[in-house]
């Protein structure tokens, strides 16, 4: 899904782009399938090499390079190649494979990340998108994590999907004060709705 979020942004303004786009994705999860990238422009109908030259990837292999990463070098990456859309797929990922870690350090680190973040997007033209898979069963204090990156951003996205069949509840929550209001919603897309550009 942020895989096509990212190609659609890369289309012009008239057709629901955004003009200009530069899209860097910081891969946390080593999750990213760079050939997804090719079969949506395909389907959009977008000059893939020339859009290809428009996005930028970087793996983090550890919680200290993504942490590092986002406080020293991102904010001269953004600049020097005039990025406006980043993206970090799963962004708790990481912390969940770091199993032997205090969970301290890992508040710590995670709160790094999400001030930088908020620095970076703050102070220029840079809308940030990530994703979080936040599933029942996981230790509370994930869950807690979770919910601290969520309230850094005015609108999210939950998707849950229907254990008895291929579908998903997707809802659009907005910031209202300090809580979150649903202001869009769509019961029963399947996977094949959105790994698919339907035709204009």
């Amino acid at each position: 899904l942020l895989t096509k979020i990212a190609v659609h942004c890369l289309m012009p303004k008239k057709h629901g782009g955004l003009r200009s786009s530069r899209v860097f994705i910081l891969d946390a999860g080593n999750c990213t399938d760079v050939y997804q990238f090719v079969d949506f422009m395909k389907q959009y109908g977008l000059n893939v090499k020339k859009n290809l030259k428009k996005i930028m990837i970087s793996r983090m292999f550890t919680i200290y390079q993504l942490t590092h990463f986002l406080k020293y070098e991102l904010p001269k990456t953004v600049y020097d190649y005039d990025i406006n859309i980043l993206i970090i797929p799963d962004l708790l990922g990481m912390f969940l494979q770091e199993a032997e870690m205090d969970i301290n350090e890992i508040t710590f680190l995670l709160t790094e990340i999400i001030n930088n973040l908020m620095k970076i997007t703050q102070e220029g033209k840079v809308l940030l998108i990530t994703s979080l898979s936040l599933e029942i069963g996981l230790p509370p204090y994930v869950m807690e994590l979770g919910n601290k990156i969520i309230r850094c951003f005015d609108k999210y996205i939950s998707i849950d999907k229907n254990k008895t069949n291929n579908k998903f509840k997707i809802a659009v929550q907005q910031k209202q004060d300090s809580d979150y209001v649903a202001i869009k919603k769509y019961i029963s897309l399947s996977a094949e709705d959105m790994l698919t550009v339907k035709a204009k």
